[in-house]
Formats: structure tokens, sequence, C-alpha cells
């Protein structure tokens, strides 16, 4: 049994949410945007997923819901199914059907890039809100494995004891300055900048 703490907050700054958070376990699915304080007790296998609407663009409370909407339906659907091959989950996956849990990690890239072409097309015709964008991270735990997907800079982390071990990579300026050895230019540099995201006319 796994206890899951949830707890959405909305920002000094910001009149609403624009994050949204995916839990699902036991055979439900629950969607949270609102300010919110849950506890839960649930089995694997477990789906959790987290979208951080872009700041500054109009748009990322709807760019958040319905990427994690769009991953919902693809978990529903990778309940009732297995398949054996990459190359059947990857056509299975850029045809808006099933995630296998178990090649989850595998088919991360496909599943980033098909997620980016519905927000993209679900965008173009709404105007000022057409540039919306999110952050998504997503783990899926089955039996003693887990795989995760990955974009932008909500982190996911492994208490080891008293060591907190980051499992995710930061998609910002700042990482990538870091990444290359340029330490006094990332020291000047804004760290929230994200390089990588679903939405705002990006191809993740």
């Amino acid at each position: 049994m796994t206890e899951i703490y949830l707890q959405m907050r909305k920002g000094a700054a910001h009149e609403n949410i624009e994050d949204s958070a995916l839990l699902s376990f036991d055979g439900n699915f629950k969607i949270r945007n609102i300010e919110c304080r849950e506890h839960f007790n649930c089995k694997n296998p477990m789906l959790f997923a987290v979208a951080d609407g872009v700041g500054g663009l109009k748009g990322g409370d709807q760019a958040s819901t319905f990427v994690l909407n769009s991953l919902k339906e693809r978990a529903i659907k990778a309940l009732e199914n297995n398949f054996e091959t990459e190359a059947e989950i990857e056509n299975i996956v850029l045809n808006n059907t099933p995630i296998d849990a178990e090649r989850f990690e595998q088919v991360g890239d496909i599943l980033l890039k098909s997620l980016n072409k519905e927000l993209l097309d679900y965008s173009s015709s709404m105007g000022e809100f057409k540039s919306m964008a999110t952050t998504l991270t997503s783990l899926v735990f089955k039996g003693d494995g887990y795989g995760l997907i990955h974009t932008g800079n909500t982190r996911i982390s492994s208490l080891n004891g008293v060591f907190l071990r980051q499992l995710t990579h930061d998609h910002t300026n700042y990482q990538n300055l870091l990444d290359m050895g340029q330490f006094d230019a990332a020291d000047n540099c804004s760290r929230n900048i994200i390089s990588s995201c679903l939405g705002s006319g990006s191809i993740t």
C-alpha cells in the first residue's frame, strides 16, 4: 500500500492555479486544478502526473488541464492492453491509443511529441490563448519498476534514507549552461526560464 499526499495552492502573484495534477490508481482517475489538500491510500499500478502551466503566457491553466486529460484517456486504454514490441507501441501512441506502463519510459519522446501536437492543434484557433504552454512530468509504478516522462522543470526525486536524489533533469537555460560547464554564465542567468515544454509553438 502506498500513501499519496497532494497539496495545491495558488501562487501569490496569480489569479488562479495554472498547475494540474493527475492521479490514477485502483481504476480511478482524479484530476485536480484547484486549491486542495488530500490524502490517498492505493496499490500499484499507479500513474502520477503534474503539468505546470507556463507563466507569462495566457491559458497556462487550460494547457495543463488539456494535456492531463489527454494523458488520462491514454492511461484508461492502457489498463486493458499489453503490447510486446516497441514498434507496436510507437504506432499505438502516435494514433492516440494506449500507453503500456512497462514501456512508458521507452516511448516517452514519442508520447511527448504526440501530446504536444494535440495541444498545438487545440490552441491554434484560440486567439490570444494560442501560445498556451505547459510542462509535463509523469511517473508510472508497476510491480517493482517505474517509468517516467518529462519536459520542463518540475522535479521527481527519490528519498533514500536521509538523502534526496533527483531523478529528472531540469530543462532550463540555467541547467543547460551548467551542463556545458559555463558556470559564470549560469550564475548570472534567470533560473526559471525553461528550454522545453508542450505547446507555445514548440516541438518537444
